[in-house]
């Protein structure tokens, strides 16, 4: 008996983590469309998204800009402003760290590639081009 009652309750059990899983994916989507709408503003352009159905769910991009007219004051007031942000903030950051990089070590790099993944493990990678 208690196999074929906890056998009846798995059903109803995967469809709350996969409605669970579908509200984070779509709470994740808002906060990436922040960001980027924001970091549009500094002439970065997305050049590709693919995100994972499964358990856990996850999200990746990446955007393609110029550190060229990026200013760092800038940023610190977006990253002042936009605290509770969180993905927001760490791309901000990201970007702003890119900047002093260049700049501290006087590359002639004006490129930038900013790689974000959204998921159980987020990470932002930053490479000079």
């Amino acid at each position: 008996m208690e196999l074929k009652s906890l056998m009846n309750k798995v059903p109803g059990s995967i469809s709350s983590v996969v409605d669970s899983a579908n509200g984070k994916i779509n709470d994740a989507l808002d906060e990436y469309k922040k960001a980027m709408d924001v970091l549009q503003g500094f002439g970065l352009t997305v050049s590709n998204f693919h995100f994972k159905m499964g358990l856990p769910p996850e999200m990746s991009g990446t955007l393609h800009g110029s550190l060229a007219d990026i200013r760092v004051d800038v940023l610190q007031q977006l990253i002042d402003t936009h605290a509770e942000d969180r993905l927001l903030m760490s791309l901000l950051n990201a970007l702003k760290t890119a900047k002093e990089v260049q700049q501290r070590l006087n590359l002639k790099l004006s490129g930038v590639q900013i790689d974000a993944t959204l998921g159980l493990l987020p990470s932002v990678t930053v490479a000079l081009k």
